[in-house]
Order: structure tokens, then sequence, then C-alpha cells
């Protein structure tokens, strides 16, 4: 009887902790995943999940890729759309027919915001616009 027991609270605290060795907190999640990805090619799938993630899945030349991003991305992409996020970099493109819509990639809270310093983001004049493709002020921002 003593042996099951102590069995049982054996398990119980390994299982415990397991548990909590995999917890990731979100500055793990953007520097280790988020941040690093890069992403470029044309939209094929779109999921939102249930906290507000989106997952966007795109197809390129060389296969499928998938990323995770907030739910401003759910509301203003579309299937067949194209999207290209550089690694290291909060800059994100989306690319409809004739136009391009220019949005940083993460919307960071008051926590994490000064955990990246240095991260690359779009200037205000340009950011949550849509703008024509020939505009020559742009050019050298979409490649």
């Amino acid at each position: 009887m003593k042996n099951f027991f102590f069995g049982k609270i054996l398990m119980i605290l390994m299982t415990i902790i397991l548990i909590g060795c995999g917890n990731k907190t979100m500055y793990d999640v953007f520097k280790n995943e988020n941040i690093p990805l890069e992403l470029n090619g044309k939209i094929i799938d779109i999921d939102y999940y249930k906290g507000g993630n989106t997952i966007l899945t795109v197809r390129n030349k060389t296969g499928k890729n998938s990323g995770a991003f907030d739910k401003r991305f759910y509301e203003l992409v579309q299937l067949w759309d194209s999207i290209k996020k550089k690694p290291y970099s909060n800059k994100c493109l989306i690319t409809r027919k004739d136009s391009i819509f220019f949005l940083d990639c993460y919307e960071f809270d008051e926590n994490l915001k000064d955990s990246f310093p240095n991260l690359s983001k779009w200037n205000e004049k340009i950011k949550g616009k849509w703008i024509s493709k020939n505009n020559a002020e742009i050019k050298n921002l979409i490649e």
C-alpha cells in the first residue's frame, strides 16, 4: 500500500515538473519563433485561433510554410494575397493586385515592447495604408 501511494505521488510530481518545464514566455515565443521567421508567398490558408492569433499558410516555389500573426491579419488578408516578412524584422508587406499594405507584423504589449529595441519596423507615414505598387517613393521599400 505504501509503494502504491508513493508511486502515485512520484508520478504526479513528475507530471507537474514536465508540464512546468515546457512553458514558454511570450518573449521566448517571439524571440525564437516569430521574429526569426521568414515568410514569402501567396496565402493559401487563413486560420483564426481563440485568443486572437492568425495562422497564415503560404505557398511559393519552394513549398508551403506557416507563420503566426495577430488578429489584425485575419481581418485584413484574403486568400491569394501575397505576404512578405523578412527574417529578424517586424516588417510585413501584403500585396493585393496593384496595391501594397505596410504593417508591423506584431504589436507588442507594453511588457514586451522594450525587449526588442532594435527591431526594424515601418515608418508611421506608410504604415497601415494601401499604396499603389507604382508609387515611386515606395519602390525601394518593396525589394
